[in-house]
């Protein structure tokens, strides 16, 4: 659940409109618990670094951690919205994740993004891996994907980032049982990540968030981490979506420990 308040411009900068968002519970509770700081901290970062869409009255492009994302505070889908109520709250996104990306990550490298989302960690990736690097987005949705396309566009990456609108698999050319957005499960056309990536190419980093797919993600992986010993990856484990999703979560360890050595972030 979401509350919704009303927020004005008055010693914050802001575009000339009177903004009509959705605003996370989480500061709702900051102000019942009283802790004023907090809040004011929160409100900070959502009502900071907009600049409004020309021609469109309630869509505006957020800059966090230097790049700009689409948001639109009048979004009916439901899955946007949590995103969009998620990404307005952050002056830092996933900070641990963030850093380590950060001391990973060179120039003239090549990184996968598996379950881009709207791209924080595809732009992250482009930025770091410069003009002589390659980036392949993969994220299977129908309603983030554009959006992930249009921030691409909107941050100038386009010829370093390659988006795929398929659902990474183990399999490729067959429609899939994946888990879209949080709950909810829809069909897509799958494709072996191997087939993706050109032959010859050199892959340095990968990051996978699939919500459930992970076992199928990985399986369709092993060419890509075979050939590439230098590999570094950064994987989401779930075991209660992996299993509601009809997979197996020591699976997913098998095949993690037999070619990495494995670290937790905090």
């Amino acid at each position: 659940m979401s509350t919704r308040w009303i927020l004005t411009a008055q010693d914050i900068k802001l575009p000339e409109v009177t903004r009509h968002i959705m605003i996370p519970d989480e500061i709702y509770d900051e102000i019942k618990r009283g802790d004023a700081d907090r809040c004011v901290s929160l409100c900070n970062a959502l009502m900071s670094d907009y600049e409004q869409v020309a021609g469109e009255e309630h869509s505006f492009m957020r800059t966090l951690q230097g790049h700009k994302f689409y948001m639109n505070f009048e979004e009916k889908d439901k899955a946007l919205k949590e995103i969009n109520e998620d990404f307005m709250l952050h002056g830092t996104y996933e900070p641990n994740t963030t850093k380590l990306f950060e001391s990973v990550i060179k120039e003239g490298m090549t990184c996968i993004d598996i379950g881009a989302s709207i791209g924080y960690f595809t732009l992250l990736m482009a930025r770091l891996v410069g003009e002589s690097g390659k980036v392949y987005a993969i994220e299977p949705t129908g309603n983030q994907f554009p959006v992930l396309k249009r921030n691409i566009e909107e941050n100038g990456y386009n010829k370093r980032v390659e988006a795929v609108n398929f659902a990474a698999w183990d399999e490729s050319g067959f429609e899939v049982k994946i888990q879209t957005n949080k709950g909810e499960v829809g069909i897509m056309t799958g494709i072996k990540v191997d087939d993706i990536i050109p032959i010859g190419r050199e892959v340095d980093f990968i990051k996978i968030d699939t919500d459930g797919s992970e076992p199928h993600v990985l399986k369709g992986l092993l060419g890509t981490i075979e050939k590439n010993p230098q590999l570094q990856m950064v994987i989401e484990y779930y075991p209660a979506y992996i299993k509601n999703m009809g997979g197996d979560p020591q699976e997913v360890l098998d095949i993690l420990n037999k070619y990495f050595t494995l670290e937790k972030i905090a």
